[in-house]
């Protein structure tokens, strides 16, 4: 997993990146394609970007992984640390919800492929019956009459 820190209009913070590391690591723990996965988180400070805004606090995250996945994730609240609670629970949820429904396409295709697999065994059993049949009956009748 690539995980890349961004800060915008706002100071970096150490103790801040090691909480979104540690944040963003503990949602993605259980996810398929973690080895995978680029991750991008930015931190952004609304009232320096505008110099007039409210004073809230974004966390943006962006989820990238192979066979062109695609995340994003925007929360804000007036509360960085809040913000980045926010968005690591939503892509905990994400990333949960879309594993489950790779599971199920991978199983899904893993069963298509044993019924496909028993339909051609079954055709192949049932066409081996005939030579065999058509064999016994060719040698069976004598030879003179």
């Amino acid at each position: 997993m690539r995980l890349d820190i961004h800060f915008r209009h706002m100071e970096r913070s150490e103790a801040l990146e090691d909480l979104t590391t540690e944040k963003v690591s503990q949602a993605v723990d259980g996810f398929l394609h973690r080895h995978d996965a680029h991750i991008q988180v930015w931190l952004v400070s609304d009232l320096n970007r505008t110099s007039r805004g409210n004073g809230s606090f974004i966390c943006e995250i962006e989820v990238r992984y192979p066979r062109k996945k695609h995340f994003f994730i925007q929360k804000t609240n007036i509360d960085m640390h809040t913000a980045v609670q926010d968005a690591t629970d939503k892509l905990k949820v994400l990333l949960d919800e879309a594993g489950k429904k790779e599971l199920d396409m991978r199983q899904d295709k893993k069963a298509e492929r044993r019924s496909e697999r028993a339909a051609a065994n079954a055709n192949r059993e049932s066409s081996d019956q005939a030579e065999y049949q058509a064999f016994d009956l060719e040698f069976s009748r004598p030879a003179f009459s």
